[in-house]
């Protein structure tokens, strides 16, 4: 029994030990299957941890212009067409017939504002003759009637302190001279009587004196009468009747001044009528002859000129015959000896660029050529112009210190590479080894033959093709390249403004550099 015990024990501890290799040898399997690469570390490719210098750049298409441009315009203030132009980026000289837009309606509307502005001629000095004959009509009737009113005064005060006086007098002294005569008549009257009673006259003597007495008690009477006829009525009505003339010459006068009044102010009004008709014929005829003349345009300097890049948003193609707006542009002279160069930098990225930063542009038309620019201006508002589905981009203008010696043209499409910063003895490594992964930046580091693993690292900046590793990662480690594509570089990255200035300074190129 003691062996037989002894004998199972030991059976039982070798059956475990079997179904423990069995369970090792299976979870081995198993962890083989699970831990393995999924890709063939042989064929994928690979990446090493650097230490060095890293620049952070920046990498946008732009687009090349001129720092002053003379614009030509059309100025006729109303759409036409192009009759005749030059050829884009033509060379042009002083004096030359730029462009000629069509003016042959401007030419007949030319005819009548001519015809309109003599007719206006003709009536603004009709309006000044009126005025000139009113003027010397009226200072005549006023003579007349001022000299009226004077008469009629001198009438007035010749009755009133003449006339008057003298008819009075005239009829007192006769009443005085018919009371004496009436006397002298009655005393010899009496005297008569006497004489008769004595003998020693006639009674037809008598008679004859009596006679005498009674006319010139008629006298007296009729004097006396005359004098109050001469008070109570023929000076109230002379006296009337001259203040009246008076008053009637004074109210010819004053409605003479008032009637001549209303007439000039008419008078005056159709004169200024007349003048601002002129000058409104006179302006609309200058705007004639100006746009007439502003139909044709021609250069005032020697140079080159071009054709405005249109807008997207602008179906209007500079040629001839194409009908311009008011205020278009239509052709550029630029100023060929400074440059800028504007390009968009995304929304995402575009914190890092500020004004001063370097930068190097490279222009496409113009291959081995590199200009050196410096950021200038960053617009404070997304261009509206390019918000598209990839997202908003804000506008960027660099400055071109010095003056290329390439033949540039405004308009040239440019690749501009702004350097953001440069880091000094850093760590870096190709961008697509490092991926995110909640919320983790995460690298593949091969850590054998055919093995590899995830490692947490910390990431700084970056360009297009590299980034700084901060902590995670020594010095020539080995990554895995995870990021597609796998066996190429991305398109254009051989193409690198920066790339293209290393290589020549490496070579000691330096014939394409500006």
């Amino acid at each position: 029994m003691k062996q037989t015990s002894k004998g199972f024990a030991g059976a039982k501890w070798i059956i475990a030990l079997i179904l423990f290799g069995a369970v090792a040898c299976g979870g081995f399997s198993l962890w083989q299957k699970w831990s393995a690469p999924a890709i063939d570390l042989r064929n994928s490719p690979r990446c090493r941890v650097q230490r060095g210098d890293l620049v952070v750049s920046v990498l946008q298409a732009g687009e090349l212009e001129a720092k002053r441009n003379v614009i030509m315009r059309n100025d006729m203030e109303r759409e036409t067409k192009i009759i005749n132009i030059v050829e884009d980026g033509g060379m042009v000289r002083k004096g030359d017939l730029l462009i000629e837009l069509d003016s042959r309606d401007l030419q007949d509307n030319l005819l009548t504002a001519k015809a309109d502005f003599s007719q206006q001629q003709a009536e603004l000095l009709r309006s000044q003759k009126e005025v000139e004959i009113a003027d010397q009509k009226f200072s005549t009737d006023k003579q007349t009637a001022e000299l009226e009113v004077q008469i009629a005064k001198l009438e007035l005060q010749k009755y009133m302190e003449a006339e008057y006086n003298q008819i009075g007098k005239k009829a007192e002294q006769a009443i005085m001279l018919a009371e004496k005569e009436l006397k002298q008549a009655e005393e010899k009257y009496r005297w008569s009587v006497k004489l008769v009673e004595k003998g020693y006259a006639s009674r037809q003597e008598l008679d004859a004196n009596k006679l005498e007495v009674d006319r010139r008690d008629i006298d007296l009477k009729n004097s006396q009468a005359d004098l109050k006829i001469l008070k109570e009525y023929t000076y109230l009505k002379e006296s009337s009747t001259l203040k009246n003339k008076l008053t009637q010459a004074e109210t010819t006068l004053s409605g003479l001044q008032e009637i001549y009044a209303a007439q000039h102010a008419r008078d005056l009004a159709n004169l200024e009528a007349s003048k601002s008709k002129l000058e409104a014929s006179r302006l609309r005829l200058k705007q004639i002859e100006l746009m007439i003349a502003k139909s044709k345009i021609y250069a005032d300097f020697e140079g080159l000129v071009f054709y405005p890049i249109p807008d997207r948003h602008d179906r209007v193609m500079i040629e001839k015959g194409a009908s311009v707006y008011p205020r278009q542009t239509l052709l550029q002279f630029p100023d060929l000896s400074s440059w800028n160069i504007k390009t968009s930098v995304p929304e995402s990225i575009i914190e890092r660029v500020r004004p001063g930063q370097k930068a190097i542009v490279s222009i496409d038309a113009l291959p081995g050529t590199l200009i050196d620019a410096v950021v200038q201006k960053i617009a404070l508002a997304p261009d509206r112009s390019r918000w598209e589905s990839t997202g908003k981009s804000y506008q960027v203008d660099l400055d071109i210190p010095t003056t290329p010696t390439a033949k540039l043209k405004p308009g040239m499409s440019a690749m501009v590479e702004i350097i953001t910063t440069e880091l000094h003895d850093t760590l870096y490594a190709p961008i697509q080894a490092v991926t995110g992964e909640a919320g983790k930046q995460i690298v593949y580091l091969i850590t054998g033959q055919n093995s590899f693993k995830k490692v947490q690292v910390v990431a700084g900046q970056n360009n297009d093709e590299y980034i700084q590793i901060l902590s995670g990662l020594k010095e020539g480690q080995e990554l895995l390249l995870y990021a597609p594509p796998i066996a190429e570089k991305r398109t254009g990255i051989q193409d690198r403004p920066l790339d293209k200035r290393r290589e020549q300074e490496k070579n000691g190129a330096t014939g394409g550099r500006e």
